[in-house]
C-alpha cells in the first residue's frame, strides 16, 4: 500500500518484535458483530474437537437482552459457553460478542423452518446471527450479519484446515466488493472510514487504501476463521498490506505459515483535492503493487501473493486492458490479478447489470 514510513527512530525490526511479544488482541479494531462471528465460529471448532453431532444451532447477537434481567424470555445461563465444554446443538443462543455472557433461548422447534420461525416470532429475526447445520460431515456455519430477516444477505464460514486456495479467496474477495464496495452507498454503510469523498465527482476520500483494507480484513476473518489475518506486516522492502497466515502442526511442531500476501491498490483519476491523476501514475500503481506482492512474498515466505485493485476511474477500462503491462511479468512470478469497479453510483451501477434486457430475456 504505502512505502516505509518515518518511526520516529524506532526500527521496523524494533516494532515487529514489540507487535510479535507483546500479543496483540487477535480482533484489535473489529467491530462487535465481526468479533461474534469469530467467536462463535471458534466455538464450533472447539465441540467439533469434542465430535459433537446433532441438528442445527442458532446463535444471536444482542447485547442488551444478554445482560439484562429474563423477563420477555425464558433464559438458561451459561457463562462459560465459549470454554467449549458445553453441547449447543438442537438450542438456540443469545450471546454478548465475546460469548463471555451467554444464555440459552429455552423456545419450542423442531426443525429447521420452526427454528427460522422462532426466531422471527422472538422479534430477533433483525440481530447478526449464527445459523450451524451440525447433519453433514462437516458442519456448515452460516452468517447473516443484519439477521436472517434478509436470508439472502449470508456468509458461508469456511471451518477447513489446510493452505487457503486461490479459488475460495478470490469468492470471499468478490463477496466482499458485491456486498461492500460496489456503489457508493455499500461503501459507506454502516462504517466510519469512508471511500469516497464526493462519488459523483469521482474524489476519493483520503487513503481509500486503509479503509478498503480495514472493512477487507475484517470480511476475511469472519469466512475462514481458522486463518489469522494482519495488516501492515514489516519487511526490510515496506509494509504487506494484508498477510494471511495460519499454524500448522509438523512432526509435532507447531509452525506459523504464510498462505498469502495481498497488495491492496486504489486507482483514482482524481486526488482528494479534485485534481487529475495520469493515466501514467495508475499504471506506475499498478506495477509498483506487482513489484511489492513479489517482495513480500519472499521476505515473507509466503506460499502466494495477489495483486488487488479497486478501480475507482471514471471509465471500466476492463481486467485485460489494466494489467496489459504486467500481465505476463505475473503470471511467470504466479501472482493472480484481481480487479474490482468501483461505481459512482447506483445509476450506474443498474446500467452495468441491464436489468431490463434481463428481465425481458
Amino acid at each position: 500500500m504505502a512505502e516505509e514510513r518515518d518511526t520516529g527512530g524506532v526500527s521496523s525490526s524494533e516494532i515487529e518484535s514489540f507487535i510479535t511479544n507483546s500479543r496483540l488482541p487477535e480482533l484489535a479494531g473489529a467491530d462487535d458483530t465481526i468479533r461474534f462471528g469469530v467467536r462463535v465460529a471458534k466455538l464450533i471448532n472447539l465441540r467439533l474437537a469434542q465430535r459433537e453431532t446433532g441438528d442445527f444451532s442458532a446463535f444471536i447477537l444482542d447485547q442488551s437482552l444478554a445482560n439484562q434481567s429474563p423477563t420477555k424470555f425464558d433464559l438458561k445461563e451459561f457463562p462459560l459457553l465459549a470454554n467449549g465444554a458445553d453441547a449447543v446443538s438442537g438450542k438456540l443462543w443469545l450471546t454478548s460478542c465475546t460469548l463471555r455472557t451467554s444464555h440459552e433461548l429455552v423456545l419450542t422447534w423442531t426443525d429447521q423452518a420452526s427454528l427460522f420461525q422462532t426466531i422471527r416470532h422472538a422479534d430477533l429475526s433483525e440481530k447478526p446471527t449464527m445459523i450451524v447445520d451440525w447433519r453433514p460431515s462437516t458442519p456448515v456455519v452460516l452468517f447473516y450479519r443484519k439477521g436472517i430477516k434478509n436470508q439472502e444477505d449470508v456468509v458461508e464460514v469456511s471451518l477447513e484446515d489446510g493452505p487457503m486456495s486461490e479459488h475460495e479467496l478470490e469468492k470471499a474477495l468478490n463477496l466482499f466488493y458485491h456486498r461492500c464496495l460496489r456503489t457508493p452507498a455499500l461503501a459507506a454503510e454502516g462504517h466510519a472510514k469512508k471511500i469516497w469523498r464526493k462519488s459523483d465527482k469521482g474524489i476519493p476520500d483520503p487513503r481509500p487504501e486503509e479503509a478498503i483494507q480495514g472493512r477487507l480484513m475484517d470480511g476475511l476473518r469472519v469466512a475462514f476463521v481458522k486463518y489469522n489475518f494482519r495488516a501492515e506486516t514489516f519487511t526490510d522492502d515496506g509494509r504487506a498490506d494484508i498477510e494471511i497466515w495460519r499454524y500448522s502442526n509438523s512432526e509435532g511442531q507447531k509452525a506459523r505459515v504464510t498462505d498469502w500476501i495481498l497488495e491492496l491498490k486504489a486507482l483514482a483519476d482524481k486526488t482528494t483535492t479534485g485534481s487529475s491523476v495520469s493515466d501514467s501514475k495508475c499504471r506506475e500503481a499498478i506495477r509498483s503493487g506487482l513489484e511489492q506482492a513479489v517482495a513480500y512474498k519472499q521476505r515473507l515466505n509466503a506460499g502466494r501473493a495477489a495483486l488487488c485493485c479497486y478501480d475507482m476511474r471514471r471509465e471500466d477500462i476492463g481486467h485485460e486492458k489494466c494489467f496489459t503491462e504486467i500481465a505476463e511479468s505475473a503470471a511467470t512470478a504466479e501472482v493472480p490479478l484481481w480487479r474490482w469497479f468501483l461505481f459512482r453510483g447506483t445509476a450506474d451501477s443498474r446500467k452495468d447489470q441491464d436489468y431490463l434486457n434481463r428481465a425481458g430475456g
